[in-house]
């Protein structure tokens, strides 16, 4: 099921969803009718109920001779999801601080899918070092989506260092050269095809890389001096040429 698969991904355990999603259907239940629909033992019902009830995502009221279980609306779940973001944001910044730098770090990171590509960006946007990016505003909106992007761009506009942007047209595009007219960043904006399927952001020693796709987008990145510095030079080079 789509739904299951879903509220996994965003760390939901199985027997939650599964109690949640058939309370829903069913409205209002009692324990009982709860276990006999999801299939689970009463003990494992009943401890999944208040896993539930502690999240916020089922409530209880009493009903005649029973207490009954009330599924709470499907938006809980976005609110859960805000609440984990700002704990993590606040956190993020201290977490940085005391992370051990060694030679044996890994000198690339791989990174499936819509939330998890979420994290590449939300790591890239805390570098103090000068930014240059490629990649297609509209193609990126169309596979991670609209929130996503526009968030991570105001975001990255508002970093320490300079940003250089090639990007194709787009209204969020529009509003970022206002920003630039204040600030020191820059974007040149192509109509050319070539920079539709793929995103680049190079920053110190890294160089970051996401394939959008229909199915599944993955993202890379790589920590490597050399790499970076060669990736800085295309860079310049393809500015210059949009830029002449």
């Amino acid at each position: 099921m789509q739904i299951q698969r879903a509220l996994e991904q965003l760390g939901y355990p199985r027997n939650e969803i599964s109690v949640y999603v058939a309370l829903l259907k069913m409205g209002e239940g009692t324990m009982a009718e709860i276990t006999r629909n999801v299939e689970l033992p009463r003990s494992t019902t009943q401890l999944v109920i208040e896993e539930l009830q502690k999240k916020g995502l089922v409530s209880r009221c009493p009903k005649r001779q029973h207490m009954v279980w009330l599924a709470e609306s499907p938006t809980r779940f976005l609110s859960d999801l805000h609440e984990k973001e700002t704990v993590l944001r606040k956190l993020l910044p201290e977490l940085q601080s005391i992370r051990h730098e060694t030679k044996d770090r890994p000198v690339f990171k791989y990174y499936t899918g819509r939330i998890s590509i979420a994290q590449m960006l939300e790591e890239i946007l805390l570098t103090k070092y000068t930014l240059q990016v490629i990649g297609s505003i509209p193609e990126m909106s169309k596979y991670l989506g609209d929130e996503l992007v526009t968030d991570f761009f105001y975001r990255l506009f508002k970093c320490p260092g300079q940003v250089k942007f090639i990007t194709a047209p787009d209204p969020l595009v529009d509003e970022l050269q206002k920003e630039c007219v204040l600030g020191h960043n820059k974007i040149v904006v192509t109509e050319d095809e070539g920079i539709k399927h793929a995103v680049y952001i190079i920053f110190n020693n890294q160089v970051g890389n996401i394939l959008l796709g229909a199915q599944e987008s993955v993202g890379v990145m790589f920590e490597n001096p050399g790499l970076a510095e060669s990736s800085r030079l295309f860079f310049e080079s393809l500015w210059n040429d949009y830029t002449t």
